[in-house]
């Protein structure tokens, strides 16, 4: 009987290459709804802190132009009015109702900013001000 196990206890170790496991196709769009995991609250925890990283993400993108106009109107060498001329021309693309509209109103921003007399680094941070709001309203459209 000892000879029987030891027999069972030995493995050929050059035929484990051969074997092959024939396993159903698996992806990665498991969903934890399907098997009744969600009703788990560490599960459904997971779920709800994904949705908040996405929307602090959102967030993020979209308060990204905060420090642009900190910057410009730290080192803006216009005085008040034209600021305020330049700052409304590039606001007005926000309120374009379609994509002809914004395009219009972009070219009038961005000759409101080359014609300001502004200094290059706040040309610089007043364009991409308008870049952010101008792909931010062609989004919409």
């Amino acid at each position: 009987m000892s000879d029987e196990i030891n027999s069972r206890k030995s493995i050929d170790s050059s035929k484990m290459n051969d074997f092959k496991f024939d396993l159903p196709h698996l992806n990665n769009t498991f969903n934890f709804h399907d098997i009744g995991l969600i009703s788990n609250p560490t599960y459904a925890l997971i779920e709800k802190q994904e949705e908040a990283n996405a929307l602090l993400g959102r967030i993020v993108e979209n308060t990204s132009v905060l420090k642009e106009l900190v910057e410009i109107n730290r080192k803006t060498q216009l005085n008040t009015e034209e600021l305020t001329y330049v700052m409304r021309a590039i606001y007005k693309v926000a309120k374009a109702k379609d994509k002809e509209e914004s395009n219009a109103f972009f070219t009038q921003a961005l000759k409101a900013i080359n014609d300001s007399g502004e200094a290059v680094s706040n040309i610089a941070n007043l364009t991409s001000l308008l870049m952010g709001i101008y792909s931010t309203v062609n989004t919409l459209f």
